[in-house]
């Protein structure tokens, strides 16, 4: 990051911390919630919702080009 920005990354970065200590959680609770009926499943579904938006993430991570 250039210097003079990076106060504004780390601040994102921080933030983006914060969005997904709470946005996290709640997928989790959602997805077991909405499958509570099929009981071990739940949990596993859940987890699963979660490994897919990581997946997601680092394809997006791999578009970001480095400049020289």
């Amino acid at each position: 990051t250039p210097k003079e920005k990076r106060g504004q990354f780390f601040g994102l970065f921080a933030f983006s911390g914060k969005v997904s200590s709470i946005i996290g959680p709640i997928i989790y609770g959602s997805v077991t919630l909405l499958f509570a009926e099929h009981g071990n499943l739940a949990s596993r579904l859940a987890l699963g919702s979660l490994l897919i938006l990581a997946s997601i993430g680092l394809v997006i991570h791999q578009f970001v080009r480095e400049k020289a």
